[in-house]
């Protein structure tokens, strides 16, 4: 039996058993069904006939078994195309306000995040980003930013968090 997987028929009888639709009598492996089982029986030949059959339980099991595999397949494609989280965030520079050091998310959009402030400051895109010798802006506290911009090209610029979302929602940048 794989991880992940369960005895159908085990899975079925303790819940039978669990529900109180059958006894199990003792010494066997036979299961008598009590009133509430009979009435649950003839609840179904009301709907369906054949839903007690055992052609069609067979089917339904195999249905569920192909769902399971199928879901199977699609956990390790999932896992194959997204990397985990962790695999894009990584601490960059220090917070103004509480001087703790921020996580810098590099999936798109790329930001930075102050866990302790709850705070999330947007940076430029399509580009590096990167510490400024460890110095502070004047203004804010805030650690300056390197942004180079890709390309052969490529031109870089210092920033701060603050006043570049400052300026941001005065939409000049």
């Amino acid at each position: 039996m794989e991880l992940g997987q369960t005895h159908l028929f085990l899975f079925i009888s303790t819940t039978l058993v669990n529900a109180n639709y059958v006894q199990v009598q003792a010494g066997r492996r036979l299961m008598i069904p009590n009133a509430l089982g009979v009435s649950l029986i003839r609840v179904y030949q009301c709907i369906d006939p054949d839903l007690c059959l055992p052609d069609i339980r067979s089917f339904i099991e195999q249905q569920i078994t192909l769902f399971v595999k199928k879901t199977e397949n699609m956990d390790s494609l999932f896992e194959a195309q997204f990397s985990p989280l962790s695999d894009s965030v990584r601490m960059l520079s220090k917070c103004g306000k509480c001087l703790r050091y921020m996580k810098y998310i590099s999936s798109l959009p790329s930001r930075l995040f102050c866990g302790t402030c709850e705070e999330v400051y947007h940076v430029p895109q399509k580009g590096t980003i990167k510490l400024y010798k460890e110095i502070t802006c004047p203004l804010d506290n805030f650690e300056l930013l390197i942004y180079s911009m890709a390309g052969p090209e490529g031109k870089s610029f210092t920033l701060c968090l603050t006043v570049i979302t400052i300026l941001r929602l005065k939409n000049v940048v």
